[in-house]
């Protein structure tokens, strides 16, 4: 049954006399307000979510194998393209080292090879039966404007990309790719010319870069979303973990905010200088998060007194004053032999390859700069 017509138009009574004049009357607001025109059996087709939304969902470490495995918490979160719900009511388990398969206890690898990187733990949904499972990828789920060279081999430009090797992209065009790249079809980021804005790509994992030739035209996009299983229509991206040393870094995570259960000493520089440094954490990468990293600045016997900030790559580098940073210590001029300390901890944001900038007021050989990660805020879509 279903309503399109208004049972009261403004040429007759607006208020129902009867009961069934009333429903008439509420199937009719309902189709005008949600646009369904089957009130009582709409399709998610026909149906948009609240994007971003993300409860529960949480990751931790297998306590059985902590080293491959991650085990997933219920919740509940809408998809990356707000077009699907996806509840998990039970919670479960995937496994890194091997290849994904469907259920608990089973393999989460999307495509290639397991390796020290970072891996995006992405729920995955079908909507022709409403099943939720999860993938490990090494694709963040990213897309943008790119430019690609004519050359051997050809360069991809894609600002602040946040691949790594192993990676994949789909490129798509509203014109013409060059000679030797297809639209639609998955290419492999390798390490060869790799930089956080560059890269070049290969037809299988870790193969001989693309050669590309002839001309182009219109506007290309580059896409890395997960490799999903055959029927699986929709994901969203719950948490990255860190592969390193060959399993899993332990972590704990509390809603946005993560932690490494072992701080990581990510830096220890004596004389570091006096400009704009770019420091690499150990922290995921491909993605934007805000970075908890404690900082010391120690300065012995001299009489400099430096001052460090941290700063987001992604803002201006300024110079640094008593004033002027945006995130600061200062070590005390020092004349005696015991060395003076200044400590601070906080957050930076990092851009998609774990990085941020340092920069001293000043620096001398009694000057040591030191930064240890502890754990990451990372907003998990839902602000995109």
């Amino acid at each position: 049954m279903q309503t399109t017509v208004d049972p009261y138009p403004a040429s007759v009574v607006s208020l129902a006399t009867t009961g069934q004049g009333e429903i008439e009357r509420i199937r009719y607001v309902i189709q005008r307000l949600s646009g369904w025109t089957q009130w009582y059996a709409h399709t998610e087709a026909n149906a948009t979510f609240a994007r971003g939304n993300i409860f529960g969902l949480t990751l931790s470490n297998n306590a059985s194998d902590a080293t491959n495995d991650i085990d997933i918490a219920t919740g509940q979160a809408t998809s990356s393209a707000g077009t699907q719900v996806m509840t998990v009511a039970t919670a479960f388990t995937k496994q890194l080292d091997a290849v994904w398969a469907v259920g608990t206890n089973a393999g989460g690898l999307d495509t290639g090879t397991i390796a020290n990187a970072t891996y995006h733990v992405h729920a995955i949904r079908r909507s022709d039966t409403g099943v939720v499972d999860a993938v490990f990828s090494r694709n963040p789920g990213r897309a943008a404007t790119i430019t690609m060279t004519i050359a051997a081999p050809g360069v991809v430009t894609w600002t602040d990309h946040g691949l790594g090797a192993g990676s994949s992209v789909v490129f798509t065009t509203t014109g013409a790719l060059p000679t030797g790249i297809t639209s639609g079809t998955r290419y492999y980021v390798i390490a060869t010319g790799l930089t956080t804005s560059a890269f070049q790509v290969s037809t299988t994992e870790g193969g001989s870069a693309v050669t590309t030739t002839g001309s182009q035209s219109g506007v290309h996009t580059g896409t890395s979303n997960p490799v999903l299983p055959t029927s699986y229509d929709a994901f969203r991206r719950l948490g990255s973990i860190v592969r390193t040393g060959a399993a899993i870094k332990a972590f704990t995570q509390d809603g946005d905010y993560f932690q490494w259960l072992t701080m990581v000493s990510d830096l220890n520089a004596t004389n570091p200088g006096a400009t704009a440094v770019t420091r690499t954490l150990t922290l995921p990468v491909g993605i934007n998060i805000r970075a908890e990293i404690n900082v010391a600045v120690i300065q012995g016997t001299n009489a400099i007194s430096p001052i460090v900030g941290l700063t987001d790559l992604a803002v201006t580098d300024e110079a640094i004053g008593t004033t002027t940073s945006r995130f600061q210590a200062t070590a005390p001029a020092n004349a005696a032999t015991v060395a003076q300390h200044a400590v601070w901890q906080g957050y930076v944001r990092t851009n998609t390859a774990a990085q941020i900038r340092s920069r001293l007021s000043a620096s001398d050989a009694n000057t040591e700069l030191r930064i240890t990660t502890s754990g990451w805020i990372d907003r998990r879509g839902t602000d995109n």
